[in-house]
């Protein structure tokens, strides 16, 4: 079982909706010159997919791991939410997809929670930003939410974090003949807490340890990237507030790209 499947259950306690992120959204979109069509990309449960259907927003949740997706279908029937698409795909399968189907317009694609490092290679993450202009209306806007690759290698640890029954360890690792251009081993430990054993969000015996790699993406290679894609502008912030970001202090980094008007 995968990092995605073994963390489904658990993901809305370690991951809560984040609401300073919807209030970023919403002040992108206060000017109402965005199309009210959103490609959430790596949607995960669905929580911020079914928050942004909640404002009114055409959502589409796209997400690879099945037990997430059956999650998020899962929240959306309960709660009645509409308009939203599901699409279970990964990121550059779903934006060809849509792509080859003419379903271009969107006023925002977001790609957030440091999913866009998990293609297989620059150039993976070169044609994604391609196919998000190809996507994107004209005055539209691509965010992406990634860690700051500068500061953050082989070594870096996240502190730990823990729901009523669960603690979720998360570090960086070298891989085998790893170089700084290489890429990383994200490892996990999802294990109950002290004193408690598999509990009725877990229904796993033990600890589940599991090892992604991911591709660290410098922010002045994705900058210059998103500029050969086509955008005809890039910010970066260092967190929601849109406090600007600097990389050589920052961890994390978002980006806004925007499309030309026309």
């Amino acid at each position: 079982m995968g990092l995605y499947e073994s963390l489904a259950s658990v993901y809305d306690e370690l991951f809560p909706l984040n609401q300073a992120c919807l209030a970023f959204i919403d002040r992108l979109a206060a000017g109402g010159e965005l199309d009210r069509r959103v490609l959430d990309v790596g949607s995960a449960t669905g929580s911020l997919s079914l928050a942004l259907a909640s404002r009114s927003w055409d959502t589409v949740a796209v997400e690879p791991s099945p037990s997430m997706m059956a999650l998020a279908r899962h929240k959306a029937g309960a709660k009645g939410a509409a308009p939203l698409e599901f699409i279970e795909a990964d990121m550059l399968s779903a934006g060809a997809s849509l792509v080859e189907e003419g379903r271009s317009g969107f006023g925002l694609v977001l790609c957030l929670g440091n999913t866009l490092p998990h293609l297989e290679n620059l150039d993976e993450v070169g044609r994604f930003l391609g196919l998000c202009r190809l996507l994107i209306a004209p005055r539209g806007a691509l965010v992406l939410q990634l860690l700051n690759f500068s500061l953050i290698g082989a070594g870096f640890a996240f502190p730990d974090l823990s729901s009523s029954d669960m603690v979720f360890g998360r570090r960086y690792a070298a891989l085998p003949g790893w170089q700084p251009d290489r890429r990383l081993c994200f490892r996990t430990e999802l294990s109950p807490q002290a004193g408690q054993g598999a509990g009725h969000a877990w229904p796993h015996a033990g600890v589940m340890l599991d090892e992604t790699a991911i591709t660290p993406i410098p922010p002045p290679w994705l900058l210059g990237a998103i500029k050969g894609a086509g955008f005809a502008s890039a910010e970066a912030f260092s967190a929601w507030d849109a406090a600007a970001f600097q990389e050589a202090r920052d961890p994390y980094l978002i980006v806004v790209a925007r499309r030309a008007a026309s």
